[in-house]
């Protein structure tokens, strides 16, 4: 029956991002990782602390390449070794920067599935931090709002901007429009309407920003508009949080 057991663990490798991690006891530490393989998953690090262990690289923002065991049905893996594959050291050395990156991880951790793969919202992630340590912390609130935008297409929670989610009534370009998040964007008042009202030139930054064109954002919204897409953008966020997910 030993035998058996070890002949379905599931080996790993994988390109991960760490979310969170608890230290345990005096040496281990309960891992959190986002893997480009896996997606969200709970990984023990037996030793971690440890001078000389393997798994000295389970740093955040930076991205490390991992080896994991999973065994069907458990809800924690064994986490075998990690290595540093892409360090992101501007990232982790201004507060602008650093915020931004701990708030795209937090999204992560709030609305992705467990062990729901997902290459694309991984690579979404990935884009950010490699733009937030390499751009001017300015644009890191626009990189920021465009991220959550494209990671909640990624994970199937995109927002429809150009018609009514209910009727598929157009709504004109450049018009205010009412936008229910968790019904998945602008709802028409025909179809009952959403607190959430957002003006023509925040309607066009969102779908800017859902394209990944931080170029086509209005300038004259200035910081308060910025603000306001990214308010926007945690609203949705929040519409598919944890208790929600299970309407995917």
């Amino acid at each position: 029956m030993a035998s058996r057991s070890r002949a379905i663990v599931e080996r790993t490798r994988s390109r991960a991002l760490l979310l969170r991690r608890t230290l345990v006891g005096e040496a281990d530490v309960l891992v959190s990782l986002f893997t480009e393989a896996k997606g969200v998953l709970s990984v023990a690090a037996r030793g971690a602390r440890r001078p000389t262990s393997k798994l000295g690289a389970l740093e955040p923002i930076h991205t490390l390449r991992v080896t994991f065991e999973l065994r069907p049905g458990a809800e924690v893996g064994k986490l075998v070794d990690a290595e540093l594959a892409t360090p992101r050291l501007r990232a982790t050395s201004e507060s602008e920067r650093l915020d931004a990156s701990f708030r795209a991880l937090g999204w992560v951790s709030r609305i992705s599935s467990p062990l729901e793969p997902d290459p694309r919202a991984f690579g979404v992630v990935e884009s950010l931090l490699d733009a937030l340590d390499a751009e001017a912390p300015a644009r890191a609130r626009l990189l920021l709002a465009s991220t959550g935008l494209q990671l909640l297409d990624a994970l199937g929670y995109g927002l429809e901007l150009d018609a009514c989610v209910s009727c598929s009534t157009p709504c004109p370009e450049g018009s205010s429009a009412m936008i229910d998040p968790a019904r998945g964007g602008l709802v028409c008042r025909a179809c009952g309407g959403a607190r959430l009202l957002v003006r023509g030139p925040l309607r066009r930054g969102l779908s800017s920003l859902a394209r990944g064109d931080l170029e086509g954002i209005d300038r004259s919204l200035g910081e308060d508009g910025e603000r306001a897409l990214l308010e926007i953008v945690e609203t949705a966020i929040a519409a598919h949080a944890a208790p929600a997910r299970s309407r995917r």
